[in-house]
């Protein structure tokens, strides 16, 4: 298991990460990309998008939408 922490540094509630998926095509609007994804066990989120992908990827958020609109490639 690795230990996965929130933004503050501490643990996270829903547990460590216990597995790794394998790799899976990921397509959002004209971003295509083969993810692999960390899996924890987490009752209110089926995804959970880091900050490296977001730093990778710098797309566009509609924060009051909560959607991610065009991320560039």
């Amino acid at each position: 298991p690795v230990c996965l922490r929130v933004i503050d540094g501490c643990p996270i509630t829903s547990g460590d990460i216990v597995e790794e998926s394998e790799p899976i095509h990921v397509v959002l609007g004209n971003f295509a990309s083969v993810i692999l994804f960390n899996i924890i066990s987490s009752p209110e989120h089926s995804l959970v998008v880091g900050l490296p992908w977001f730093e990778i990827h710098n797309p566009t958020v509609g924060w009051r939408k909560r959607t991610i609109e065009e991320v560039k490639v």
